[in-house]
């Protein structure tokens, strides 16, 4: 099997870019709490083993979908301390610098908006 029709990063992006645009998600709570739940579940199966692939997936969702991200943060934060307690190691480091450029782009995107 190959990659040939997996999409690519940019089109999801697109993609994603689209659905928040459209009318039917600002106007339905329920496609924003599936979008939100999505998120959560991105969040616990990724930032363990994959957290700069995720961190980098979420800076750009913040350009595409800045209240989205904001309102993932609380969970974020309690995943990041979870995930800190599982290595065992204490607090993280990159893993809270990561969290604070996310924080600061979100912010930086809701200014612009």
């Amino acid at each position: 099997m190959t990659d040939d029709f997996a999409p690519s990063k940019k089109l999801i992006l697109d993609l994603l870019e689209f659905v928040f645009k459209s009318p039917t998600y600002k106007n339905a709570p329920k496609c924003r709490q599936i979008v939100g739940q999505g998120l959560k579940n991105l969040t616990t199966s990724k930032l363990s083993f994959q957290t700069s692939a995720y961190f980098l997936f979420m800076l750009k969702m913040a350009k595409v979908n800045p209240l989205a991200v904001r309102d993932l943060l609380p969970f974020l934060k309690d995943q990041i301390i979870e995930v800190e307690f599982r290595r065992g190691s204490g607090r993280d480091a990159r893993l809270r610098q990561q969290l604070n450029s996310l924080e600061d782009a979100v912010v930086a995107e809701k200014e612009t908006a």
